[in-house]
């Protein structure tokens, strides 16, 4: 299996060459239908009408494959949305347009990780947040990215010790 978005693909046919009768030769004058499956774009395109050709030459067309960007994600909800110094906790995070497998985590700021993530469906998965014993009381800005763009960010907290 190829990614073609973006791509061009070309498809051309050439009758029966020297080797086969006449009689086992295929008639160039009909439609050729190339089925293009992608996680996006699923179509059918139908290709121009080939002229018929007798002896040796060929005909062919061809068709530009779309690029498409999926949706962007969008985060409303973590939970829980703080923690203390030296927790690990397992945050829900809720919104739309996660992708299995195109889904990343951030959060910034110093003595809070993200250990890992895991998406349960487009609108909801759950990360492990590790807060580090020494980490100093204050917001951090918890994003989601996709290959469709990241989200606003919201806020998570370490709490007063």
């Amino acid at each position: 299996m190829y990614d073609l978005a973006g791509d061009t693909l070309s498809i051309s046919s050439e009758p029966a060459g020297t080797g086969l009768a006449q009689r086992d030769r295929v008639p160039m004058s009909t439609r050729l239908l190339a089925l293009v499956l992608s996680p996006l774009v699923c179509g059918c395109v139908a290709m121009p009408g080939m002229p018929s050709v007798s002896g040796s030459g060929s005909s062919g067309s061809s068709f530009r494959v779309p690029a498409l960007q999926p949706p962007p994600p969008t985060l409303t909800a973590i939970s829980p949305s703080s923690a203390a110094p030296g927790a690990f906790v397992t945050v829900i995070l809720t919104g739309t347009n996660f992708r299995q497998f195109d889904t990343n985590v951030t959060i910034d700021g110093k003595g809070v990780s993200i250990m890992a993530f895991s998406v349960q469906s487009a609108t909801e998965m759950t990360t492990g947040v590790t807060v580090d014993p020494k980490a100093v009381a204050g917001e951090h800005k918890l994003k989601v990215t996709t290959s469709g763009g990241t989200t606003e960010a919201l806020t998570f907290a370490v709490l007063a010790p």
